[in-house]
């Protein structure tokens, strides 16, 4: 299955010469503290803002989080100290306060939330808004996220507006799109597809093999890389490892990097660990910052991805760009992301998730063929070409071209 980068949802209008366009962009990251939206805007802004040098970008990030955007001439980084981030009642005042009194100052063309979480006061100051909605989980899989109903009432009801108001809304797949124009008919029209990218220059192959996790005393391993959510499916992995184990198929360990989410899973998952006698070869580490986790993605003899529901999906193609083979469900957006760079498996079937791992494991020819193949398939996926969409369309709704 081929990516098609410019569909006619994507892009519309005739071409124009990004660097010559003058806006003055104010963007909200309040919400990226981690995470795929983090990854998204660590990605995006640099080249944002090296693809619109003519442009001038102020963007509102967290305190803690300054250090990781970078220097450039043309972006105004605005720190939110870290008792607003923690405090989810100062927080709601400040995105929903705040943010409308940056831009009832006037000076600004474009309002570009990052998220989903727009302000419904921002929408009554009539200046063109961007909104990217990333994830639709909360809209129809809420039991499986693991919040409180206060928590989802509150995040459906504001993506609810968003959906309603903003002058444009960008998701990350066609799949996202016949979801979201599902549950908002009418705003189909509004709704644009731009793929995220990943960074090259980190996630690659090396010549040689590292060990990374050998001070660990994990040598050969299998990798996973996501939040521990409920539909992210890990525990279904566990049962198609232990499997594995008690038909003494593999040697490797299982590596699952990602944050615990959802307390009642954890237990779960730590549960089935402890009854398979898997303490020793199953390891649940944290995040790493992106260089130690290339290195993680080089090291793994396979990458499974074993989720139930994706709008997207980053990590099977960090793995794919540093020429580790990939086994993924069958889920949601993953076909359209990943096209045939991976061997697929049935994510509810244990047993076809044993086999899609013993392929990418032991069929040599498949092996190979898939390294081949996702390399190039990863390729196809940067911020410079998002980048260039995502100005695009800013500079629509702006009335620059």
């Amino acid at each position: 299955m081929e990516i098609d980068h410019a569909q006619p949802s994507e892009i519309t209008g005739k071409p124009f010469e990004i660097s010559r366009v003058f806006m003055k962009v104010l963007i909200n990251a309040t919400g990226a503290r981690g995470g795929g939206g983090e990854t998204f805007l660590l990605g995006l802004i640099p080249e944002l803002v090296k693809a619109a040098p003519s442009s001038y970008f102020t963007i509102v990030v967290p305190e803690s989080r300054i250090h990781l955007y970078g220097h450039h001439s043309n972006l105004l980084i605005v720190p939110v100290s870290q008792q607003i981030i923690k405090n989810s009642i100062h927080r709601f005042c400040h995105e929903h306060g705040k943010m409308v009194s940056f831009l009832r100052r006037g000076v600004f063309d474009v309002f570009f939330q990052a998220d989903e979480m727009l302000s419904p006061l921002a929408t009554f100051l009539k200046i063109p808004t961007l909104a990217v909605v990333h994830a639709t989980q909360h809209m129809l899989i809420p039991k499986l996220i693991g919040d409180s109903p206060a928590k989802l009432f509150y995040l459906n009801t504001i993506k609810s507006l968003a959906m309603k108001r903003a002058s444009v809304i960008v998701t990350v797949s066609h799949h996202a799109k016949g979801e979201l124009s599902g549950l908002y008919p009418k705003a189909r029209d509004r709704i644009r597809v731009i793929y995220h990218g990943i960074d090259h220059a980190v996630f690659r192959p090396l010549a040689h093999q590292p060990k990374p996790l050998y001070h660990m005393g994990i040598d050969r391993y299998i990798l996973s890389v996501s939040d521990r959510h409920i539909h992210k499916n890990y525990f279904k992995l566990i049962q198609a490892f232990a499997l594995l184990c008690r038909n003494n198929t593999v040697t490797e360990h299982l590596v699952l990097v990602g944050r615990p989410k959802v307390a009642d899973e954890e237990k779960r998952i730590n549960e089935l660990i402890e009854s398979e006698r898997l303490q020793n070869r199953v390891h649940l580490l944290e995040y790493a910052a992106q260089e130690q986790l290339a290195e993680i993605y080089r090291g793994a003899s396979a990458y499974v991805f074993p989720s139930t529901f994706e709008t997207f999906g980053f990590t099977p193609l960090e793995a794919m760009a540093c020429g580790v083979p990939v086994a993924c469900a069958w889920c949601s957006a993953m076909p359209e992301v990943c096209g045939d760079a991976v061997e697929y498996f049935d994510p509810a079937d244990i047993s076809d998730m044993v086999r899609a791992i013993e392929v990418v494991l032991f069929n040599t020819n498949r092996r190979m063929e898939l390294v081949q193949m996702g390399k190039r398939h990863g390729a196809k996926f940067t911020w410079r070409r998002a980048a260039e969409k995502y100005y695009r369309v800013l500079a629509e709704i702006g009335k620059k071209v």
